[in-house]
């Protein structure tokens, strides 16, 4: 998916770990994957409250 959205010009942000398999076992790069997603909103997404 992330490919198939860089063809098109889609800057896509995603987390690859070496050490990990489809998902986050190891709870270090858990952390860090909800620290990313809290600041996702913020980085990502126009406020609705204007």
């Amino acid at each position: 998916m992330v490919e198939a959205l860089k063809k098109k010009g889609i800057d896509v942000p995603y987390m690859v770990k070496d050490d990990e398999g489809h998902g986050f076992r190891n709870e270090e790069n858990r952390i860090e994957f909800y620290r990313y997603m809290e600041e996702f909103p913020t980085k990502y997404l126009e406020s609705t409250t204007e």
